[in-house]
């Protein structure tokens, strides 16, 4: 990527907390895709947390993470915030994403960016300071095209970050697909891929 080329590239992030206050970080998980959508890299990591933790967390949240298998791996982890904030840099270089050139995305992407600044301030601070936040554009649809229908495929909602931004990606390709023009030569490329548009 020269220096004068604009990234249209989206990098995406999700978090696992145990609970929406100050908590240290369950999982967390980046996503670049092309500009429409598609995969190009991910990594994530599940961070060390103590069963103390998951004793204090909502009685819901220790049934969803129970269920998605995360309490166990934070048990076992021997990574944390601190550690995971050091490889993240080596793996932005590596795809060229250079400093503050691309947005944060994800849905309720905001939250995350809290998350990010607290715990993991220097790869927080790799991002350009706009969002694209897939929960905005769910809720102008809502107002704007009532009759729209839900989307499909359903998010499975499985609380785990790398399916959580599969989910987020298909729920904005539907979202394209059906508010927005989709050059045809994208969804071929879509198509191809396995991507439904």
């Amino acid at each position: 990527m020269s220096g004068k080329e604009k990234d249209t590239r989206l990098l995406w992030v999700d978090v696992e907390t145990p609970w929406l206050g100050p908590a240290p970080l369950l999982e967390v998980g980046f996503l670049l895709t092309t500009a429409h959508l598609l995969p190009i890299s991910s990594i994530s990591a599940t961070l060390y947390a103590p069963s103390s933790l998951r004793d204090a967390a909502p009685a819901e949240v220790q049934e969803m993470h129970d269920r998605s298998g995360l309490w166990k791996e934070c048990e076992q982890s021997v990574k944390d915030a601190v550690t995971f904030e050091t490889e993240v840099p080596g793996w932005l270089h590596q795809l060229q994403v250079a400093p503050r050139s691309i947005p944060m995305c994800g849905s309720s992407v905001h939250s995350d960016r809290g998350w990010l600044a607290h715990q993991m301030p220097r790869v927080e601070g790799h991002f350009h300071y706009r969002h694209v936040d897939v929960s905005s554009i769910k809720e102008l649809a809502a107002r704007w095209y009532p009759d729209l229908g839900p989307v499909e495929p359903a998010p499975q909602r499985r609380h785990r970050v790398i399916p959580d931004l599969a989910d987020t990606l298909d729920e904005l390709r539907w979202y394209r697909r059906h508010l927005f023009r989709t050059p045809p030569e994208v969804a071929m490329l879509a198509d191809a891929q396995g991507y439904r548009w």
